[in-house]
């Protein structure tokens, strides 16, 4: 089980850091975003939360639409999403996307990417 939790931090790690975007279009993709999620952004939907990173600085933050219909709370910069397993499939998918375009290896030590990670003593796939 501890294998796959670093497993998955590091492809989590991995896939965040290919994230890029170009800041003179941010503007332009506000507007994209905005019309995809107005159908989103009234109070009688379940609702997402959309950000984009440069350079370690958030771009673009925008949120749409309900966390809690029963309780009226909309979604804001300090709602907690619970990903639990929605997340894995995309994940896994981005990982192989980039060992496609020989980016990374399966095979690869977590370190390599990683190094500052604790040392388990033994090699981390």
């Amino acid at each position: 089980m501890d294998k796959l939790i670093y497993k998955i931090f590091f492809i989590l790690i991995i896939v965040f850091s290919t994230i890029k975007i170009n800041a003179q279009n941010v503007h332009i993709k506000s507007n994209k975003v905005d019309s995809i999620f107005n159908t989103y952004n009234n109070n009688e939907v379940p609702g997402v939360s959309i950000g984009f990173i440069k350079d370690n600085k958030l771009e673009f933050f925008r949120s749409y639409g309900m966390s809690n219909l029963e309780n009226d709370i909309s979604i804001n910069e300090n709602t907690i999403f619970n990903l639990a397993s929605v997340s894995k499939q995309f994940t896994a998918f981005a990982i192989l996307l980039l060992e496609q375009e020989g980016k990374l290896s399966l095979e690869d030590d977590v370190h390599k990417y990683i190094p500052e990670l604790y040392d388990y003593g033994q090699k981390l796939l």
